[in-house]
Protein backbone atom coordinates (compact mmCIF):
# COMPACT_ATOMS: atom_id res chain seq x y z
CA UNK A 1 0.00 0.00 0.00
CA UNK A 2 1.30 3.35 -0.86
CA UNK A 3 0.33 6.93 0.68
CA UNK A 4 0.28 9.92 -1.46
CA UNK A 5 -1.23 13.04 0.09
CA UNK A 6 -2.59 15.52 -2.74
CA UNK A 7 -1.10 18.83 -3.26
CA UNK A 8 -2.65 21.02 -1.13
CA UNK A 9 -3.31 18.70 1.29
CA UNK A 10 -1.99 20.32 4.58
CA UNK A 11 -2.62 24.13 3.09
CA UNK A 12 -4.52 24.42 6.07
CA UNK A 13 -1.95 22.33 8.89
CA UNK A 14 -1.46 24.94 11.38
CA UNK A 15 2.06 24.05 12.89
CA UNK A 16 5.62 24.27 11.95
CA UNK A 17 7.17 22.41 8.77
CA UNK A 18 9.23 20.05 11.99
CA UNK A 19 5.47 19.28 13.09
CA UNK A 20 4.24 18.47 9.44
CA UNK A 21 7.53 16.70 8.65
CA UNK A 22 6.67 14.61 11.35
CA UNK A 23 2.89 14.10 10.61
CA UNK A 24 3.62 13.11 7.27
CA UNK A 25 6.29 10.23 8.65
CA UNK A 26 4.33 8.73 11.17
CA UNK A 27 0.92 8.61 8.74
CA UNK A 28 3.55 6.67 6.05
CA UNK A 29 5.06 5.04 8.87
CA UNK A 30 1.05 3.68 10.29
CA UNK A 31 0.30 2.48 6.57
CA UNK A 32 3.58 0.61 5.66
CA UNK A 33 3.21 -1.34 9.35
CA UNK A 34 -0.45 -2.29 8.80
CA UNK A 35 -1.87 -5.28 7.25
CA UNK A 36 -5.09 -4.16 5.43
CA UNK A 37 -7.36 -5.88 7.49
CA UNK A 38 -5.89 -3.58 10.78
CA UNK A 39 -6.43 -0.70 8.35
CA UNK A 40 -9.78 -1.08 8.17
CA UNK A 41 -10.44 -2.37 11.46
CA UNK A 42 -9.02 1.41 11.96
CA UNK A 43 -11.36 3.09 9.77
CA UNK A 44 -14.37 4.48 9.64
CA UNK A 45 -16.86 6.10 7.52
CA UNK A 46 -17.20 9.89 7.20
CA UNK A 47 -20.11 12.18 6.05
CA UNK A 48 -18.61 14.72 4.09
CA UNK A 49 -21.72 17.35 5.45
CA UNK A 50 -20.02 16.89 8.96
CA UNK A 51 -16.49 18.60 7.72
CA UNK A 52 -15.76 21.62 7.84
CA UNK A 53 -16.68 23.61 4.64
CA UNK A 54 -13.29 24.19 3.37
CA UNK A 55 -12.67 20.62 3.27
CA UNK A 56 -15.72 20.05 1.59
CA UNK A 57 -14.98 22.48 -1.38
CA UNK A 58 -11.49 21.39 -1.71
CA UNK A 59 -12.77 17.79 -1.98
CA UNK A 60 -15.49 18.85 -4.74
CA UNK A 61 -13.13 20.95 -6.83
CA UNK A 62 -11.13 19.45 -9.74
CA UNK A 63 -7.78 17.94 -8.65
CA UNK A 64 -4.75 20.56 -8.26
CA UNK A 65 -1.39 19.89 -9.38
CA UNK A 66 1.79 21.65 -8.12
CA UNK A 67 3.31 24.15 -10.64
Amino acid sequence: MKVQFAPGAFDNFDGTQEELDALITQVKQMFESMTPDELAAQSRAVDLEDLPDHVQSDLLDEPRTLQ
